[in-house]
Parts: C-alpha cells; sequence; structure tokens
C-alpha cells in the first residue's frame, strides 16, 4: 500500500523597487530582470523570512498509479 501525498498552492508575497512604470503588469512584463532579481533576494534570506511571506491557498491529495 502506497502512501497519501498532498499538493499544496502557496502564494509568495515580494516588493519589486525601481520600476520606470506606474502598473505592475508592466513591470511584470518589461522588467523581468528587475521581478526576478526581487524574488532571488526574497528566497536569499533563509527558510525563516519564506515561511513569513508564504501563504497556502489550495491543497488536494493527490492520484497514485498502482505500477504491475
Amino acid at each position: 500500500m502506497s502512501k497519501k501525498t498532498y499538493n499544496h498552492a502557496f502564494t509568495m508575497s515580494f516588493s519589486v523597487s525601481g520600476s520606470e512604470h506606474a502598473d505592475w503588469y508592466d513591470t511584470l512584463q518589461k522588467e523581468s530582470e528587475l521581478v526576478w532579481g526581487a524574488i532571488q533576494n526574497r528566497l536569499s534570506h533563509g527558510m525563516n523570512d519564506v515561511l513569513e511571506s508564504c501563504e497556502g491557498f489550495d491543497t488536494y491529495e493527490e492520484e497514485t498509479l498502482n505500477k504491475t
């Protein structure tokens, strides 16, 4: 018998400073280097910082396939 496994969905907060665009969506599209830098900066501070910036919003049990 196999163990149950679960899939969890999370959101993570971070901020992007130095953008030249007033609209956040334009920042995502046109300043991806700033966005990636902000994400990497958030992650580089370790798990405690990640725990503070994450929120779970969905969980479901994954289906297991019986291999024969």
